[in-house]
């Protein structure tokens, strides 16, 4: 019998590599492929939102990664990630933030930039100044921050990103933070004083009246033409002054062509409109053709019985081609997609008919426009009323008593109103339907039809065997 082969040894392994390095390589190549694909949403604050939450499920580590990019990239993949950042779990990005900041090797340059990141995700002036004084004289280096954040902007990303982190503060914090804002001029800041130009505080209004004299931009001199119909005569004077200023050394700014070249100011490009009957609800492109060619436009969703301007987003700077495509994509994904519901070309007054009757109905009915909606509408703003009645009625109401009716929260609501079509019953009107109109029968809604009489303004309710009886069709 043979003596059994011996395996030879092999070579000694040594301590397993650690492969956190690799595992954090391969996050980051991930995550930044996210942010490069999606740099055209960078304006859709929803979208900027579902690309956080895509990102932080990439790695644990994600956040850490992003404040790595934005440091490494002083450019616009930094600045991407810099604005998902601002959309990722606050105190978490903070942490990060303060870590960093605790090292103590970091450059002057490198202090401000996380310094940054904590002004777009804070809203407290007061102690945002507090911890730039560890950096020298707070108001001087904010200023320095305003102009490396700001000039990166575009003017549209600016008044987003001002909506959103800081458009909630009271007047006088908001007074405070433009007015280091403004020490540093940049077309960014234009986006900003557009919203605020709108703003019913006379001192927020007076504040930008005298300073945009030094902003020698296209975009300013929309924003104090804007000023110069303030209610207020401070304002006004100051208003004037500044645009006699800039005509005086900047006579250019005052062209056809430069003023073309202004968010809104563009000529009026296409419009497209969705419609879902069941919902009662709309969906409106609407776009403009800058001077340069490029298209801007905004998408709005409407509730046409009862909320009215539900959501408004849009972008800029498109071709017409890729505008184009991206229309084709919001169509039906496969055959088995609702048809109905697809984008179709639109006269400009039907679709201005839509936006403005939603914004009124929002109003009427006590509902907050949306954050965006001071932003995007500037593509319709100027564009004067639609000649002729709508072609769309607003604010579904009761067909008994008239009352407005409210979108029901959820299918077990009480009292929730019944709609059918574009009309409907309230709950109360519903309540006291209990018997056949024909018989006289008592029946249960659940076994009843109930069919409109718009000539007489009511609804009857009819028991099965009564409704078969009559001509109005089948029993469904």
């Amino acid at each position: 019998m043979s003596e059994p082969t011996r395996r030879k040894p092999g070579p000694k392994r040594g301590p397993r590599v650690d492969d956190s390095l690799v595992q954090r390589h391969q996050a980051r190549s991930k995550i930044e492929a996210l942010l490069r694909r999606n740099m055209g949403q960078r304006f859709r604050e929803k979208a900027l939102a579902s690309l956080a939450n895509r990102i932080l499920a990439v790695s644990p580590a994600a956040q850490a990664i992003l404040l790595d990019m934005y440091l490494d990239n002083d450019n616009e993949l930094g600045h991407m990630a810099l604005l998902v950042l601002a959309e990722t779990p606050q105190e978490e990005t903070l942490r990060r933030v303060d870590e960093h900041l605790d090292r103590g090797h970091l450059s002057q340059q490198d202090a401000l930039r996380l310094m940054m990141v904590k002004t777009f995700i804070k809203d407290d002036p007061d102690q945002i100044l507090q911890e730039l004084s560890r950096h020298g004289d707070p108001n001087e280096v904010l200023g320095r921050m305003a102009g490396e954040m700001w000039k990166k902007l575009e003017p549209e990303e600016a008044a987003m990103l001002w909506l959103e982190q800081y458009g909630a503060l009271e007047p006088q914090d908001r007074i405070a933070l433009l007015s280091l804002f403004l020490e540093a001029p940049c077309r960014g800041l234009l986006g900003v004083a557009r919203i605020e130009a709108r703003s019913d505080n006379a001192d927020i209004q007076r504040l930008l009246a005298e300073r945009l004299a030094d902003f020698p931009y296209p975009e300013t001199v929309p924003v104090l033409e804007q000023l110069c119909q303030s209610a207020n005569m401070g304002v006004r004077l100051a208003a004037e002054h500044s645009l006699g200023a800039l005509r005086s050394n900047l006579p250019d700014l005052f062209s056809a062509e430069q003023r073309g070249a202004s968010f809104g100011q563009g000529q009026f490009y296409e419009a497209y409109v969705a419609r879902d009957p069941l919902s009662g609800q709309y969906s409106v492109i609407y776009s403009q053709k800058a001077a340069d060619g490029s298209i801007g436009f905004c998408v709005a969703l409407i509730d046409t019985w009862d909320q009215g301007l539900m959501d408004i987003w849009g972008n800029v700077g498109f071709s017409p081609r890729e505008f184009h495509d991206l229309i084709e994509s919001f169509g039906p994904a496969s055959q088995t997609d609702d048809k109905d519901f697809r984008y179709e070309p639109a006269e400009k007054d039907f679709a201005l008919q839509l936006l403005r009757g939603a914004e009124a109905l929002s109003s009427l009915r006590g509902y907050e426009l949306p954050t965006e909606m001071p932003l995007w509408s500037d593509l319709y703003a100027a564009e004067p009323a639609p000649s002729g009645p709508s072609s769309v009625a607003f604010g579904l109401q009761c067909l008994e008593c008239g009352a407005a009716i409210r979108r029901p929260r959820s299918a077990q609501e009480k009292n929730a109103p019944l709609i059918f079509g574009d009309f409907a019953l309230c709950g109360a009107c519903l309540k006291r339907k209990t018997c056949c109109a024909a018989c006289g029968k008592k029946v249960k809604r659940a076994d009843a039809a109930i069919v409109a009489n718009l000539d007489s303004a009511r609804a009857d309710l009819f028991c099965r065997d009564c409704f078969e009886r009559s001509d109005r069709g089948a029993w469904s």
